[in-house]
């Protein structure tokens, strides 16, 4: 796929010829989007076995055996790219861990992802959701003022609980919670 924002987990741009026989030659762009490819960083040799995995228009998520979150590409919003990680305009181009601490050092591990075109939800095994991305049409489920743009880029904890599954559209959300009600947004 197109790699504009990252969401590959691997470098398509200015990738050497290999063996190099001129330091200039690279190697086509479209070729190497448009092959299979190992996103760089996960995998049994990096002690990241995916299980569970998502994917927006630029942006990309993956949960490991053990419940850890590694995620990587951009968000975009409508006037383009929003960022990464709460930076304006940043790339991510290999996979990292969740930016801020709470994540690390929760006892819960993530058992459920999903992506819309712009924002990620993230389910817990504890039953609590978070959300992360671009909020122009409220698909986050919680309240981002214009000037805090940026901070909906790193995952912040919903109202609900006792969450079973959850889904997403292009620009909404979903999710069903222990009682089978079904909650909507965006």
């Amino acid at each position: 796929g197109v790699n504009d924002g990252g969401a590959l987990g691997r470098k398509t741009d200015k990738v050497p010829v290999t063996p190099a026989t001129d330091p200039v030659t690279f190697q086509d762009r479209e070729a190497l989007e448009s092959t299979p490819g190992l996103v760089t960083g996960l995998g049994p040799d990096n002690d990241f076995r995916v299980v569970r995995a998502a994917a927006g228009d630029s942006i990309s998520i993956a949960i490991s055996a053990a419940g850890h979150v590694k995620y990587w590409g951009s968000f975009r919003g409508s006037e383009g790219l929003l960022g990464f990680g709460g930076v304006k305009k940043a790339i991510q181009i290999e996979p990292v861990d969740l930016p801020f601490a709470p994540f690390q050092t929760r006892s819960s591990a993530f058992t459920a992802v999903a992506a819309g075109a712009d924002h990620v939800l993230m389910l817990a095994s504890d039953g609590h959701l978070y959300s992360m991305g671009d909020n122009l049409q409220c698909q986050l489920g919680r309240k981002v003022p214009p000037r805090a743009q940026l901070r909906a880029l790193t995952p912040e904890p919903l109202a609900l609980k006792k969450i079973l599954t959850i889904g997403t559209g292009s620009y909404h959300s979903f999710a069903v919670d222990d009682k089978g009600r079904v909650w909507a947004w965006g």
